[in-house]
């Protein structure tokens, strides 16, 4: 990660926001250490789908956990006052159908209401969907 990633996070008004974001990066690193704790490069056929689970397989990513933080990614009102930030394609409008670039909603289950911001995209049960 570069600098200007933390430097932000530290410039950022919003306490829980801020803390949200510090807690994102910490999971993503503790998760690649644990992940490249205790496993060996994999080498020829140690790949092998039979194999004693002690190799990793280089050639796929089943059975792979990938993390990382956007934490540069920012809501109207959020406290970092730069309005939608990277979730669209420049204009700073409200995400929606037209403006969208991200590759996938991600998963917000564990979010309470009042720390998403609404889009102008809608769940199929007729709710709003937050970001």
């Amino acid at each position: 990660m570069r600098a200007t990633v933390f430097f932000r996070l530290l410039m950022m008004k919003d306490l829980k926001y801020k803390v949200r974001t510090f807690l994102a990066i910490l999971v993503a690193l503790v998760a690649v250490f644990v992940v490249n704790a205790n496993v060996e490069p994999c080498d020829g056929n140690a790949c092998d789908s039979d194999s004693d689970g002690d190799t990793v397989d280089a050639g796929t990513l089943n059975n792979k956990i990938m993390a990382g933080c956007q934490g540069w990614f920012n809501a109207a009102g959020d406290g970092a006052g730069r309005g939608w930030r990277h979730w669209g394609n420049g204009s700073g409008n409200t995400p929606n159908a037209d403006n969208i670039t991200i590759d996938m909603w991600p998963d917000l289950r564990e979010y309470d209401a009042d720390e998403l911001y609404n889009t102008d995209f809608k769940y199929s049960n007729g709710s709003t969907a937050g970001l």
